[in-house]
């Protein structure tokens, strides 16, 4: 299954909505990309206005290590007009927005579990990165590295041994299993309701959603919707 597609044109993440036969609610997939073009936010954002629940990530609280992290595409969508960092209006939809993410004080104690000299490479890199990105722009920086399915790639895998998996584990494993828990709670409570539920997270993120929900619930993928994030 395809989440986000990188093409010589421009960038796709696909909407998917995943619904089991047993039962009537409907899990829908935002798979974000946290720097895109205004009409992709607001294609997602008119997307999300048929949804009854929304499920979104957004670590709350402050965090001096957060904010350097983000950089990476703050710095580009703050300085190119082309490009706008994720920001969309949730409350607009009307909908019930849960946010199952870790607080800062939570993932500030993760991090300190990274490996020192990791932390510093990617706290010195993160804002170079978005500096080269708004110097160079996306068709330059973006390439076909993007391109995700919902399974890693041998080389994804690979670079997942050594000190690079604590760094995983702090931005990806402890924020999937909350996400996660919060999904099985909902099909628990909601799944007799004929509902959609909006899943807005990083694409890495869906990985975990689209095989637990699969495996546990045998949810599947009824149908999905190319939605442009970019175009180079």
């Amino acid at each position: 299954m395809q989440l986000i597609e990188v093409t010589d044109f421009g960038i796709r993440s696909a909407a998917i909505w995943l619904q089991r036969r047993e039962t009537p609610l409907r899990f829908v997939l935002f798979p974000m990309l946290h720097l895109g073009s205004a009409s992709f936010h607001a294609d997602v954002t008119r997307r999300l206005a048929a949804c009854q629940v929304i499920v979104t990530e957004g670590v709350t609280g402050r965090s001096a290590v957060l904010t350097a992290l983000t950089a990476v595409y703050r710095i580009p969508g703050r300085y190119r007009g082309d490009l706008m960092a994720q920001d969309l209006d949730l409350g607009s939809s009307g909908a019930a927005v849960i946010r199952p993410d870790v607080d800062a004080a939570g993932f500030n104690a993760g991090w300190r579990r990274v490996p020192i000299a990791l932390r510093l490479t990617v706290l010195v890199l993160a804002p170079l990165v978005g500096i080269w990105l708004t110097l160079v722009g996306p068709t330059a920086a973006f390439s076909r590295v993007l391109t995700m399915d919902d399974l890693p790639t041998r080389e994804e895998t690979d670079l997942l041994f050594g000190a690079a998996e604590k760094f995983e584990d702090v931005v990806g494993r402890s924020r999937d299993a909350l996400l996660l828990r919060c999904l099985d709670e909902i099909h628990q409570s909601r799944s007799n309701e004929a509902i959609d539920v909006g899943i807005v997270y990083g694409a890495q993120h869906m990985r975990s959603v689209v095989h637990y929900l699969g495996a546990r619930y045998r949810y599947w993928a009824k149908d999905a919707e190319w939605m442009t994030v970019l175009t180079f």
